[in-house]
């Protein structure tokens, strides 16, 4: 009897220890939250947000920049300014005839390419045009600008024929030009370095102020859909995977496949990599070492084509059913994870569903109590059989 209240009492204090870190970690939630609900979707009389790749939110202004179509059977070619606060349409565009891939911005200009090889500029607060250029091969088949990426005074921009352009953003005069890819392109710069990669798996690395080649990186089998760079790391979205890596190091950090059918779109807020994938889940990540950290399915559809974060509501774009924002609540999920990860990796080697992870840590903490009651009706039971007998004289 000993033996077993001794393993009892074992039993007891390690679920103690589990709650208490648990507790720890629920309070210490912060942003590492579980999406709660959707808060705002995209439904306006006369526009559809659909089969669009790209969008874009001016975080000081808390304007929202999207493809949209005039109806739903017709592909994006609208423009569209939406007012966050007060969700309502400030301007629309037609400028592009058909299908907008890739959209980016500053505070005064609003920068898109479209499916036939063009790059146009607008006034970022009426909608009217700047200027466009026809930096890549205009064709009547496809050629997509799939990416439109501005740093400082300069936009960098990618198209599908492998062709890489810089320009002026105020004046759009373009600066240099390389083709050292073979197909569709997506950039991103990092100091003084653009890097780039196409459908190939290949990441260049060129000078920002030349377009000069320095080097080449080869670590994705299928095609790029998606480089975000934050504090020297370049986290790459590909049909294989994501990985991180460093680039003052020039080594790999991580490299992960959460989304089963691939990654499309990237987006790193403080210490959390944000997701969409092929299968239409959004997902939170460890920035650390990619280790998942919660997902949820709310789009209709397939494609997450692009995802960002503004004050702790998160956009995503579906292929068919737009823009939806989710906000985050709580921190439970968040913090179960992590103390559970703690014995072993159980939810590294076991992936579950937050509804399991709160079962799993409530069936815990009830097995403790549980082992508590039973402990305390023993010594009950021991200390009543071990009081001496009154002997009558």
């Amino acid at each position: 009897m000993r033996g077993l209240n001794r393993s009892l009492t074992i039993v007891i204090v390690l679920l103690l220890i589990t709650t208490s870190f648990t507790m720890v970690l629920i309070i210490d939630g912060r942003n590492r939250q579980d999406p709660s609900e959707i808060v705002w979707r995209n439904e306006y009389d006369q526009y559809t947000i659909r089969s669009t790749w790209d969008h874009f939110i001016d975080d000081n202004k808390n304007i929202l920049y999207t493809p949209a179509s005039e109806s739903a059977m017709s592909r994006a070619g609208t423009m569209m300014a939406i007012d966050l606060e007060n969700d309502e349409i400030l301007w629309t565009h037609t400028y592009h005839h058909y299908f907008i891939p890739s959209v980016s911005g500053t505070e005064d200009l609003l920068i898109s390419g479209g499916r036939h090889g063009e790059v146009i500029a607008v006034d970022a607060e009426t909608g009217e045009k700047v200027w466009h250029q026809e930096f890549h091969t205009k064709n009547e088949n496809e050629n997509h600008v799939y990416s439109t990426h501005v740093h400082d005074d300069t936009v960098f921009t990618g198209s599908n024929e492998g062709r890489v352009v810089a320009a002026e953003v105020g004046s759009g005069e373009e600066l240099w030009r390389h083709t050292y890819h073979t197909d569709g392109v997506i950039s991103n710069r990092y100091g003084d370095i653009i890097y780039s990669a196409c459908n190939d798996g290949y990441l260049i690395a060129t000078d920002a102020e030349t377009g000069e080649k320095l080097r080449s990186y080869s670590y994705h089998e299928d095609r790029v859909s998606e480089l975000y760079i934050e504090e020297g790391i370049i986290y790459s979205a590909s049909r294989d995977g994501m990985t991180a890596y460093d680039i003052e190091k020039e080594e790999e950090l991580w490299s992960h496949k959460h989304h089963l059918e691939g990654y499309l779109s990237i987006h790193v807020e403080e210490d959390i990599v944000y997701s969409g994938g092929v299968e239409g889940v959004v997902m939170a990540l460890e920035a650390e070492n990619g280790e998942k950290i919660w997902d949820h399915d709310y789009h209709q559809s397939s494609y997450v084509h692009s995802i960002q974060v503004l004050d702790g509501t998160i956009y995503s774009m579906g292929h068919n059913d737009g823009i939806l924002a989710v906000e985050h609540e709580g921190g439970l999920i968040t913090g179960i994870s992590r103390s559970l990860s703690a014995f072993g990796g159980f939810l590294s080697t076991y992936v579950l569903s937050p509804f399991q992870e709160y079962w799993l840590i409530s069936l815990l903490i009830l097995a403790g109590v549980i082992s508590g009651i039973i402990l305390l009706l023993q010594n009950d039971k021991e200390t009543k059989s071990s009081k001496p007998r009154r002997k009558n004289f």
